[in-house]
């Protein structure tokens, strides 16, 4: 999901945007409450403290868990968003800092 700007550096499309960023309040795969009682989202306080790779893994691995249980505690199609929503995160992150290390 890139297109490339008028410079030539790849970025995301808006789709994948919408989805990569921070939610309304309330939404339970963009922006679940739970994760916005403090000044940062937790995503962002976890990408803060691991490593990029350890970032990789992590959101590599939810994206793996919600497709694995998709629909074994309630409804299929929240947990393939969410599953999207680790996908879309992790090609987010890996776009920026391709772009601040001047790989695109």
């Amino acid at each position: 999901m890139q297109t490339s700007g008028s410079d030539g550096r790849a970025v995301l499309d808006d789709e994948a945007r919408r989805i990569a960023r921070d939610g309304a309040a309330g939404d339970p795969v963009n922006g679940p409450s739970h994760y916005n009682q403090h000044a940062m989202e937790c995503i962002e306080a976890i990408e803060v403290m691991l490593t990029a790779e350890q970032f990789r893994g992590f959101c590599l691995g939810n994206e793996i868990k919600y497709r694995w249980r998709a629909g074994d505690k309630g409804d299929a199609s929240e947990d393939l968003d969410k599953a999207d929503w680790y996908h879309y995160r992790l090609s987010a992150f890996d776009s920026r800092r391709r772009i601040a290390d001047g790989e695109v």
